[in-house]
Order: C-alpha cells, then structure tokens, then sequence
C-alpha cells in the first residue's frame, strides 16, 4: 500500500473510531498491523486498546467489539504504556554536548527521573536541546511548569555521575506533544546531531509518518535501537506505535533511560527525524512516540 493509498486509509480508519471515542474500558483505537498469535501480519486493521480482555461469556452484547467494522477487521490489545526516563546505569560527561546522551532536570534527585537529549535544533537561529516534558518536569501541569523557565536547569548526565549544567529550561514546551526544549549554554558539537549517528540531521523540517517504515534512535539507556512504525492513533493522530525490527540486531526497542530520544528514519538517502520517543512497553517491545511533524510545527508556533 502506497502513502497515498494508506493516508486515504487512515482517514477512514477515524471516522471508523469516532464510535469508541469515550467509551468505558476503551483507551485508544489505533490503525496498524494485525497480530496473530504474536506475529505481525502484513495487512491494516483497526486495534482497538482496551483496559483488559474479557471473555465473550463475560461481556455484554453492546461491549462486544465487532470482526469487522467498515472496511477494517479489529484486533483487540491491552497495551499500558510507561513512561521510560528513570534508570540507574553510569554516564559520562560528554562535552561538547550532542543529542543520545543522559540528561536531568534539578528538580530532580539522584537517580530519579532521568531520560534522553533527543538531538539538537536550530529553528530561526534559535539552538534548543530537545527531550520529553516529562523527563524536565515529571507530572507538573504547564501552569506550574512556566513558574520554573529560565530557573530551572538540566544537568548532563545525571546529577549522581556529577552532572554539569548544559542550560536552563526555556518557554518553548508542550506537556500534551510531551516535548520540552533547552536553550543550551554549554558548547555543542557542530559537526554531529545525534551520538553514534555520522554527520549532521537536518533538524529543520521532518519526514511524515508511515505505517511500515523502519527507524532507529539512540537513547541514554539503550544505545542503537531499530523498529519499525506499527501503529498510529485515531483519537490522537500525533502518537505513534513502534515495535521492533525483527530483521535488525537490537534485543530489545527501548528500556528506561530512553524517554526524550527521537526516531529517525532514511528518507531518499537523508536522515530525517521523525518521532520524539516518549515511553514504551518493556515486556511487549513496544515503544510509544509522538509524530516529529506535531512536535515541529507547535516549536515553530512558539519560536
């Protein structure tokens, strides 16, 4: 299926959802590939996310999801995502400073709540650190979080391995898109975006999700990890679903540590951003991400 084809698709797909948009026990309706037994199959369906599975005998008729449901068969899962930003194992202090590295925020102690600089941007001349909202501010709502800008600041790595300040918070955050940047003051490596990836990444710009396309990130606990794009949210267009590139190295997508990593994926011979990693399922190989195109345009909005 072309993009054109599967774009055409997934706006079928949530018209198809909007039914199950607040029901009890239904936390997403997500368009991607249909699992048997475990494995991927190669055909789209819809998946409805559910609390927890129940027998047929358990249910009642109206609770009953249907096989079919305009021109997509459904798949029922139970995925109960965690945010992936607190992790115990040692970095180092890496000047100058370039995205796949450990970082914390101060409003943190030791060992807590630490996660991934994604990459480096530079929008309209503006140099910002990006990472996850969470990983800055844990659960604060924005109200609270903005009586923190320019007082706050995030530390590389974490404040137990002796964390050096690399800038203070800025206003540019969004806690639903679950992004937050950092105007850096600490030098940055101007020949390379992200660790272990060679070169520059064109940070001003993004490549628009597909189901199918297979992507890599580096995240501070990980390392080098591959997926391929899974799933994509018909309530939320902007969350991602992404599990593991069964034909790659890598073990396991994502662990505790990665939150605040961004996916990038080979675009025409380029490398393009295209998620902003910002928890997973550890047990399942599932990662959750947020669309770099959302992520981008609401920077660009705020800039």
């Amino acid at each position: 299926m072309g993009i054109r084809e599967q774009q055409k698709a997934f706006k079928e797909a949530k018209k198809a959802a909007k039914e199950f948009k607040g029901k009890p026990g239904i936390k997403d309706v997500q368009f991607g590939y249909k699992y048997t037994n475990g494995v991927r199959q190669p055909e789209l369906c819809l998946r409805i996310n559910v609390d927890e599975k129940k027998p047929k005998k358990d249910l009642k008729k109206r609770e009953i999801i249907p096989a079919k449901i305009s021109s997509f068969y459904t798949d029922v899962i139970v995925h109960k995502v965690s945010p992936q930003n607190v992790n115990v194992s040692p970095s180092d202090i890496i000047r100058p400073v370039l995205g796949g590295l450990q970082i914390q925020s101060n409003l943190f102690g030791n060992n807590e709540n630490w996660g991934t600089l994604g990459c480096i941007i530079n929008l309209n001349g503006k140099v910002l650190g990006l990472t996850n909202y969470h990983v800055v501010f844990g659960n604060l709502d924005e109200i609270r979080a903005a009586l923190y800008v320019g007082n706050l600041t995030m530390l590389q790595p974490q404040r137990t391995f002796y964390g050096e300040v690399i800038g203070s918070v800025g206003d540019i955050f969004n806690k639903e898109l679950d992004y937050s940047t950092i105007p850096l003051t600490a030098q940055y490596n101007i020949h390379q975006t992200i660790n272990m990836i060679n070169g520059i990444i064109n940070t001003n710009g993004y490549k628009i999700p597909e189901i199918g396309i297979r992507v890599f990130k580096i995240g501070a606990s990980t390392g080098k990890t591959y997926g391929i794009i899974d799933g994509r949210s018909c309530f939320e267009c902007a969350n991602l679903i992404i599990a593991q590139d069964i034909n790659m190295p890598s073990v396991l997508i994502s662990n505790y540590g990665d939150s605040g990593a961004v996916w990038i994926c080979e675009d025409n011979g380029d490398k393009k951003i295209i998620a902003l990693h910002c928890g997973g399922i550890v047990a399942e190989n599932i990662a959750y991400a947020k669309a770099y195109s959302s992520v981008y345009n609401s920077i660009i909005k705020k800039i």
